[in-house]
This record gives C-alpha cells, sequence and structure tokens, in this order.
C-alpha cells in the first residue's frame, strides 16, 4: 500500500482496518510474515442463491490442460502455472459468459505451494480452493462466490466433505465475503522467515483438518 493510496485506503476501508493492513505489509516485507486464516465450505451451508443457474453466466470444470488450451487463458497465468497444475492433477472451476471467461477458481487435492518455499497440507477429506480471480469488468456479479459454491456440491458429489482454503487474516473485506458466502473459519496458519530459516506455527483447530504450512527440507 503506497503512500499515494493511502488516503483512499482509510476512506474505503477505515482507519481501524488501515492499520491492520499497514502493519501486516510490513511485516511482510520485514521477514516475509504470513498470517491464513483456515476455512471450510459445505453445501449445507452455502445460501441456495449460489447454486443455481445464473443466466447468462454457466459454470464449468476442466483439467489444467483443457483450460490452458481456452481462447484466452494465455494471459491469466503463465506455462509454468498450468504445468505444474497439470502434474498435481488439479482442476479449474470456471464461470464463463458466451465464450469469456468471466471468474474462475482452481482447485486440488494436493499440497500446493502458497510462497516462496512454503506449501500448505491439507486432510484427504477435503478439495483445497486456490489462485481465485474475477476479471474488474464482472466483478460485483458475485461470480466467484457462485464457483466456489458449485464447486463444493461437486466435490461432495464425490465424497469429499467440501471445500478448504485460506484467506490471509488482515483482509477483512474477504473474510466478511467469504463468511457470507457459508465458509466457517477453523483456525491460523503463520510463516516467518528469520536468520534465513522459515519457521510456521498453527492453532489448534487446525489440527483436525491436518492443515498447516510445510517447508520442503525442515522436519
Amino acid at each position: 500500500m503506497g503512500l499515494k493510496t493511502l488516503p483512499e485506503f482509510v476512506k474505503r476501508h477505515g482507519l481501524r482496518a488501515s492499520i491492520i493492513h499497514g502493519a501486516y505489509a510490513t511485516a511482510e516485507r520485514a521477514v516475509g510474515f504470513k498470517a491464513l486464516k483456515g476455512m471450510t465450505l459445505q453445501v449445507e451451508d452455502i445460501d441456495p442463491k449460489y447454486l443455481g443457474d445464473v443466466p447468462p453466466f454457466s459454470c464449468h470444470r476442466s483439467s489444467a490442460e483443457d483450460f490452458a488450451r481456452l481462447a484466452g487463458t494465455a494471459e491469466l497465468a503463465p506455462d509454468w502455472f498450468y504445468e505444474a497444475a497439470a502434474t498435481r492433477g488439479d482442476w479449474c472451476h470456471y464461470v464463463r459468459d458466451g465464450e469469456t471467461i468471466a471468474s474462475y477458481g482452481w482447485y486440488s487435492t494436493q499440497m500446493v505451494p502458497v510462497v516462496a518455499d512454503t506449501w500448505i497440507n491439507f486432510g484427504p477429506d477435503f478439495v483445497y480452493m486456490y489462485k481465485g480471480f474475477t476479471r474488474p469488468e464482472y466483478r460485483g456479479h458475485q461470480l466467484h462466490a457462485y464457483g466456489m459454491a458449485h464447486a463444493a456440491a461437486a466435490a461432495m458429489a464425490d465424497d469429499y466433505q467440501g471445500l478448504i482454503s485460506y484467506v490471509e487474516a488482515h483482509n477483512e473485506s474477504s473474510l466478511r465475503s467469504v463468511a457470507r458466502l457459508g465458509y466457517r473459519t477453523f483456525g491460523t496458519c503463520i510463516r516467518a522467515r528469520i536468520l534465513g530459516r522459515t519457521f510456521t506455527f498453527r492453532s489448534a483447530g487446525c489440527s483436525p483438518y491436518q492443515f498447516r504450512l510445510v517447508v520442503p527440507g525442515y522436519h
């Protein structure tokens, strides 16, 4: 958050949120700090309006390989991302407006990198949701919520308990947004890099979900 954007940020989010955001950004720059609120989404907690059809939009599922071949997806992510997603067997649920990909999210049953040397681990009963994005011109239509709701329903139809994901602890607007959809927060994972080594911590609520940050090579 640069100085030029500070007054606008304070006006939009308030002083308290601005102080929290600034402190978080400072810690992130200084020691690679991350505080991730773990959460789950199950169909019974979802507002039914997100599970129906939302014309003119439609929701689709695609493998990483097939999604990378769709028109316009080259601008959404680099080749290495699609290759890594394909290696893990990840897939994409995306919302389309005609031939335009308006919103999407990625899903995995394997550990996925979060930042630098740190990956996220979770239990085998859940599908991990990550890398959600909605094109700016489609924001305000709740398409990300629509896509996640359909992805959660599909996961549970495949005998998973639902989706598992995180929101960074300082992102209060996103936390409120996912809570409205039906996500339930269960705990917090923390990461920091000190004297060249990455340290991680998780609160007790993360244990039942096997939700933790992993640094390969450290035990």
